[in-house]
């Protein structure tokens, strides 16, 4: 930080800084689906790089498969509607932590782990499909 501010030339870095972000916007126009970085006074103010959590796997025809629900979700998804007709006056996250006390409890879990193992099988071998056809594509 000192040295910055003693800096007595940052025009000349500022101006590197300029055309840089030029170059790096003409090269994101060019590439597919590209974005560029507006440019503003503050260069610490964006990320220049994508955001990885957007990023999602589909097939050129739109859809890959859905990943498998863990064993918890499975249990959730079989006893949600009996825990709301139990308690009808509970929140969504109070629901949630009742079903969350219910899995602690639950002494039959290997019953939903069969499930996942199973559901996580089919996935990958459609998944395995797909990347043989080489419809797998990843987008932003």
């Amino acid at each position: 930080g000192r040295m910055w501010r003693e800096e007595p030339n940052k025009e000349r870095y500022k101006a590197m800084y300029e055309a840089d972000l030029a170059k790096y916007n003409e090269e994101m126009k060019k590439l597919e689906g590209g974005t560029s970085i507006k440019n503003n006074k503050d260069p610490t103010s964006h990320s220049p790089l994508p955001s990885l959590k957007s990023a999602k796997t589909t097939t050129s025809s739109g859809q890959a498969p859905q990943k498998p629900k863990t064993s918890f979700m499975q249990f959730c998804a079989e006893k949600r509607p009996g825990v709301k007709e139990q308690f009808p006056d509970l929140k969504l996250g109070q629901i949630s932590k009742e079903l969350g006390k219910m899995w602690r409890e639950e002494l039959n879990k290997e019953r939903y782990k069969a499930m996942y193992e199973t559901d996580l099988a089919n996935y990958n071998e459609e998944m395995k499909k797909l990347e043989r056809a080489d419809l797998l594509v990843c987008t932003k």
